[in-house]
């Protein structure tokens, strides 16, 4: 559905996503945990901060927003 969007619209729907799935990884997978979120920010360690891979934290997100979570 992407490639139906113009050039902003696609930049602000990735953007919204990119911010959907930071949101999830800081309050459902860390819990709030700011200083681990930017450890991962810092060192792009997701599994040594999260102890799930990037894939893994992905197909959680998607799930919670396939579910409307």
């Amino acid at each position: 559905w992407l490639n139906d969007l113009d050039q902003p619209q696609r930049r602000r729907a990735a953007y919204l996503m990119a911010g959907s799935f930071v949101g999830y990884v800081i309050e459902d997978v860390l819990k709030g945990d700011m200083a681990a979120f930017m450890g991962i920010y810092r060192s792009g360690d997701y599994a040594g901060m999260t102890g799930r891979s990037v894939g893994e934290l992905e197909a959680g997100w998607r799930a919670k927003i396939s579910a409307g979570g």
